[in-house]
């Protein structure tokens, strides 16, 4: 058996590493498409949760004569009002007094 130091020329020796990167590269494409299509999914399950909820109620707002600005629901239920329950209890309380002097004289 002959111990023969085995020769290699610049393309052989170049070969390991090209076909290294070349497959660090690939992985690298792999996880970046990846995550690609993950932001994209992301993205249209985060537009289709915000139209489904949207389209949940038939939102109205109305301004009447009161100045009160409230926001209703396509049956009528109001969802949020400018006034708080105790507002309502003085403006109540302030209506039935003013008809009760109003009456008296």
């Amino acid at each position: 058996m002959d111990n023969k130091e085995e020769t290699f020329t610049a393309d052989e020796k170049a070969t390991v590493p090209l076909a290294y990167h070349e497959m660090c590269m690939t992985r690298n494409h792999k996880t970046v498409l990846r995550l690609l299509v993950c932001w994209a999914v992301s993205v249209v399950l985060i537009v289709c949760a915000f139209v489904w909820l949207w389209c949940q109620y038939d939102y109205v707002s109305t301004v009447d004569n009161t100045g009160v600005y409230v926001v209703e629901d396509a049956n009528g239920n109001v969802i949020a009002s400018d006034l708080t329950p105790d507002d309502v209890i003085r403006i109540m309380e302030e209506l039935t007094n003013g008809e009760n002097t109003e009456n008296q004289g």
